[in-house]
């Protein structure tokens, strides 16, 4: 499943509507991943540590939860193995001003 959703019905649910609350519930589902499974030794955004990251097509955490952000990009070990295009919407029929 996606843990941003997870994240995003704690917010909900338990009504953390605060700025401290909805950081908390983000970096629960992102940076503490490792930390909680005692991984922490062995993965996260450091020189040396292997580089397996997804990059959210969002301007910041809350428009990452707002939104549900979909992933831009997959990188493992380093190397850039996923990427998702944008959306693109095109007007069929002549232009959209003249309706």
């Amino acid at each position: 499943g996606n843990m941003l959703d997870v994240a995003m019905m704690a917010v909900h649910v338990c009504q953390m509507t605060g700025r401290v609350e909805i950081d908390a519930c983000y970096n629960m589902v992102t940076w503490h991943g490792a930390k909680t499974l005692h991984l922490s030794d062995r993965y996260g955004i450091e020189v040396g540590k292997p580089a397996n990251l997804v990059v959210l097509a969002g301007s910041d955490r809350y428009d990452v939860l707002c939104r549900r952000a979909t992933v831009s990009h997959v990188i493992s070990q380093g190397k850039l193995i996923a990427q998702t295009q944008p959306a693109v919407a095109a007007w069929l029929g002549g232009s959209h001003e003249s309706r």
